[in-house]
């Protein structure tokens, strides 16, 4: 994708970083707030913002995600397990959003093929763009209210 393309970009994400990828990080962390700060810490929240800054592509922030919701079951934490399967399944969306960010830039989107049929798809620099976003907020609302 050229820098042109990259900044027809940065408008829609913008929108959609101050809009729904807050909203949801929000939701999310809100829904999870009686594990703030002792059953999630804020060296978790840590490691997962640095994880997803440090990362090539998403799967590895979803990989790091089933580890520590793993470990969390292992010690019989299955709260924990569940903020992390929860933040799973907020991350598993990022595709779909990064497509229709696409579509609203006015850019083309690559097809794919899985399971005998053709769907659209994103680049992995862009949903882990807007992964970095969400984990952001998440991060940022999560030390919040775990301070108030």
């Amino acid at each position: 994708m050229s820098d042109e393309d990259r900044l027809k970009l940065q408008l829609p994400m913008a929108a959609w970083s101050d809009g729904h990828g807050l909203n949801q990080a929000t939701a999310l962390v809100q829904k999870h707030r009686h594990l703030l700060p002792k059953r999630i810490t804020n060296a978790q929240l840590s490691g997962l913002n640095g994880v997803v800054q440090a990362v090539d592509r998403l799967d590895q922030v979803m990989d790091f995600a089933q580890h520590q919701g793993m470990r969390a079951a292992r010690a019989g934490r299955m709260d924990v397990k569940g903020y992390w399967d929860d933040l799973r399944e907020a991350l598993d969306t990022l595709e779909g959003e990064a497509v229709q960010l696409l579509a609203q830039a006015g850019l083309s989107v690559e097809e794919a093929e899985g399971n005998g049929k053709r769907s659209p798809r994103a680049p992995s620099w862009l949903t882990l763009w807007l992964a970095q976003e969400f984990v952001q907020h998440l991060v940022a609302h999560s030390l919040y209210l775990g301070a108030v």
